[in-house]
C-alpha cells in the first residue's frame, strides 16, 4: 500500500508589491515629478527637494519611513508655516484697528468740535443730536385717554 497523492495547491503566484512614487509635485513651483525624496535609513534622515525651485526639506527617517511620508510631512509643515502666518498679520491688523493714528495736537481739527461726552464729531452731528433731543421732549409718555373706550371692530 502506499500513501495518498497529495495534491499541490497553486498559490497564485505571489503578490507584487506595488511600488510608491519616490517623485512628486511640487508646492511652490507646481512641476509634475520634480521634487524627489531621499532616504537615508543608517543615518536616520530624509531629504526632499525640487529640483526645479531649490525647496528643500529635512526629516528625520526610520526603517518604516517611505518617501510618501515625507512628501506628506513637508505638506503639513508648508500648511503649519502659511497658518502660522495668517494668524500673525490678522493679530497686526487687530492692533492696528485698535490703536488710533496718533494726533499731533490735542486741538480737534477745524470744522469738529468737542461734545459734553469728550468725544469728537462734526457740527451737523451735533445740531442732528439736538433734533433728536427736541422730538424726544415732544414724545408723548401717558396716552391714557380717561371716558373714552376704545373699540376694535365690530363690538356687538
Amino acid at each position: 500500500m502506499g500513501k495518498r497523492k497529495k495534491s499541490t495547491r497553486n498559490t497564485g503566484g505571489g503578490r507584487k508589491k506595488e511600488k510608491l512614487p519616490t517623485q512628486f509635485q511640487c508646492l511652490f513651483c507646481n512641476h509634475e515629478t520634480s521634487v524627489q525624496v531621499k532616504i537615508d535609513k543608517k543615518s536616520g534622515t530624509a531629504k526632499l527637494k525640487c529640483r526645479v525651485c531649490g525647496q528643500d526639506y529635512e526629516s528625520t527617517a526610520h526603517k518604516l519611513t517611505e518617501p510618501v511620508d515625507v512628501y506628506s510631512e513637508w505638506i503639513d509643515a508648508c500648511d503649519a508655516v502659511q497658518k502660522e502666518q495668517e494668524e500673525e498679520e490678522a493679530a497686526a491688523a487687530r492692533a492696528a484697528r485698535r490703536r488710533p493714528a496718533a494726533a499731533t495736537s490735542s486741538a480737534p481739527p477745524a470744522g469738529v468740535q468737542r461734545s459734553v461726552e469728550g468725544g469728537y464729531g462734526t457740527q451737523a452731528a451735533a445740531a442732528k443730536n439736538q433734533y433728536a433731543e427736541d422730538e424726544a421732549d415732544d414724545f408723548v409718555v401717558n396716552d391714557d385717554s380717561e371716558g373714552v373706550e376704545m373699540g376694535y371692530g365690530d363690538d356687538d
